[in-house]
Formats: C-alpha cells, sequence, structure tokens
C-alpha cells in the first residue's frame, strides 16, 4: 500500500450518498463506514468490527448505533461498544475510531489524520456547486489507477485535443501560451488559446464561430484541482459577441489505494441556470468528457504496471503535474517525521 498524506481533508462522498443506510468506502487504504443519525448529523469510523473484522456497512442502524453483522455488536456513533450477547462488560478495546467528517458545499469531507489538526477552515472551497447564482452538475467515478495520474492528467491539457476530441477539444488547440504561478501548497497555469474551430460540445451550446479560450489550472495539496474555462467569441471579451461561456470545474480526488481513487466531480455555470433541457444535456455531456480520461487514465496505469521500471520523458506542459509531485512528497515527508506542518492553503 502506497503512503498518502493523512493530515488534509478529503472528499469521502457526496451528500446525497450518505443517508440511513450504511454507506462503504475504501479511504486512503483504510475501509470507513458513513451514515447519519436520526437528526441527520454524519458519522464516520472505521468499517472493520475488532472482534472478527466483519464489514459494518454490511451491518444496519439501530438508532444512531450501527449493528455488526457477524454476531451483532452493537457500536453507538461515538465508536463505543455498547451491546454484545451474553456479555455484560466489553473489552475497552471493543472500540472503533471515528473520524472528523463534514458536510460542505454538497461534498461530505472526512480527516484520516491527527483529530487535533482537523481544521475545517482547510476544507477545499467549492463554493460555486451551492451558490444560487450558479448551475452544477456532478458525480463520482472509481477509476483503476494511480491518484496522481489524474493530477498529471488535470494539470496538463495538452491532451485535450485528442483525449477530448468528440467532447471538449478542439483540433487547433495545440500551441497555447502557458504560465505557471507557484505557492507553498499549489501551483496554478494559465493556458490561453485564440482563434480556435469550435469543440463539439461548444457546438452543440450554440458556438458557430471562431473561439478564444483561457483555461485555469489550479492544483491544491492534497489531490484537488480545479479546472475553469472561460469561452468566448474570438477577439472579444467574455460576455460580448455571439458567444461566451464560464465554467468553474471542481476535481476531487481521493486515492483508494496506490492504484485506484475515487473521482468526484462537479462543473458549475452561470449561463442557463433555469434552463432543464440544457441542464440535462450538460450532465451527459459531462459524463461523457470524464469517461474519456477514465479509459486513458486505466491504460496508462497498465502500461506502468507491465513496465514500472521504464523511464518517462517529460515535456514543458508537465511543469504542473510535476511542481504538484514535489509539493505532496514534501508534504508527506513533514508528516512522517512528525515535523508542523505548513497549513494546506
Amino acid at each position: 500500500m502506497g503512503e498518502f498524506l493523512k493530515n488534509a481533508w478529503y472528499c469521502a462522498a457526496l451528500s446525497s450518498e450518505v443517508g440511513r443506510e450504511p454507506l462503504g468506502r475504501l479511504l486512503l487504504g483504510e475501509p470507513v463506514v458513513m451514515y447519519r443519525t436520526e437528526d441527520g448529523t454524519p458519522v464516520a469510523m472505521e468499517d472493520t468490527c475488532p472482534h472478527r473484522r466483519a464489514p459494518l456497512h454490511k451491518g444496519e442502524l439501530v438508532g444512531d448505533s450501527i449493528q455488526c453483522p457477524y454476531h451483532g455488536i452493537i457500536f453507538d456513533c461515538a465508536g463505543k461498544a455498547e451491546w454484545a450477547q451474553g456479555q455484560d462488560r466489553l473489552p475497552a478495546r471493543m472500540a472503533l475510531r471515528v473520524y472528523p467528517f463534514v458536510e460542505r458545499h454538497s461534498w461530505m469531507w472526512i480527516w484520516m489524520g491527527d483529530p487535533a489538526l482537523a481544521d475545517e477552515s482547510l476544507i477545499f472551497d467549492c463554493w460555486s456547486c451551492t451558490d444560487p447564482k450558479w448551475a452544477t452538475i456532478k458525480g463520482y467515478m472509481h477509476v483503476k489507477a494511480a491518484a496522481l495520474l489524474a493530477i498529471d492528467n488535470l494539470m496538463d491539457l495538452s491532451h485535450t485535443a485528442f483525449v477530448h476530441r468528440a467532447s471538449v477539444g478542439s483540433k487547433d488547440d495545440l500551441n497555447p501560451e502557458l504560465v505557471w504561478e507557484r505557492g507553498e501548497n499549489w501551483i496554478k497555469g494559465t493556458r490561453v488559446a485564440r482563434g480556435l474551430q469550435a469543440a463539439p460540445h461548444q457546438v452543440i451550446y450554440g458556438a458557430n464561430c471562431l473561439i478564444d479560450q483561457t483555461k485555469q489550472m489550479t492544483f491544491t495539496a492534497p489531490y484537488n484541482c480545479n479546472v475553469d474555462i472561460f469561452s468566448s467569441e474570438a477577439g472579444k471579451a467574455i460576455g460580448e459577441g455571439q458567444y461566451s461561456e464560464q465554467f468553474l470545474t471542481y476535481n476531487l480526488i481521493t486515492p483508494e489505494t496506490d492504484k485506484t481513487f475515487h473521482y468526484f466531480w462537479a462543473n458549475t455555470r452561470d449561463f442557463q441556470i433555469d434552463n432543464a433541457e440544457f441542464h440535462a444535456l450538460h450532465q451527459i455531456n459531462g459524463e461523457q468528457l470524464l469517461g474519456e480520461d477514465k479509459w486513458v487514465l486505466e491504460e496508462t496505469q497498465l502500461a506502468i504496471d507491465r513496465a514500472p521500471d521504464r523511464e518517462e520523458v517529460d515535456l514543458a506542459a508537465d511543469a504542473g503535474g510535476l511542481q504538484a509531485r514535489r509539493i505532496l512528497k514534501r508534504l508527506i515527508e513533514a508528516e512522517r517525521e512528525m515535523q508542523p506542518l505548513p497549513a494546506l492553503t
């Protein structure tokens, strides 16, 4: 199992996934069960009964507690065993680890490290997901590839003209201006391309002109990435001309193992907010786009597994992904050495 940064907030689920039916998910190599108490409070705890290791998410809720499906031991939402058949007193070690677990912007966030360090102000800001001036599509997919491969993909959009040629990629998007900005725990790339033929999805959305497009890719530790896209008629500012669109997208990557990850995504827009037909089409198009990335990431992982020692050759567009890897490596090393961690901002 790989080494993961533990003292950070990770997206664990969509808010809609966590309810009165226990949800089990492997996060950073650790099995976690999630549910809500009767008053709606979210709970996350380890998903392995300390008696004989049965998965608790296969059990059922008893009020605000959860009952193991194997021998019926009941654990309260603080992780303490409160009942087992035939025993008046239970061992103190018959208890579960409980994780800080917070609902924010319609996502569920978990802190897998030291609970004393779980500062909620460090949760990744997905503000437009719940802003009434923006419409949101979102989803989840499981990907059989290392989480860092997703960051490489999101921070190097030179693949768009090829992997996404059937969706958001313009075949002309081959020679953009690319500028990088760096902070302690983040890196941002601004990619500007002008005079592009409209991509297939843009044509569906009404573009019949050449397009100027700015894409901003921002990595923030541990594995979160914004890709914000601003498109307009060539030579026109956003909001002018016959075509203009703005999308703020959130890509929340949570490792499952060192070769698989959970991909939570949202795409928000500030136009066609109340158009239900457009919204349904946008959801379909968003899922198509993510499916295009999924196959290439999984094929890349298979190639790495076949020849793990083969050297890769880097290009200029890889700067964002390489810097993200350095940031994460530094944070993991600091955590391993138990040094004070810099704020994940």
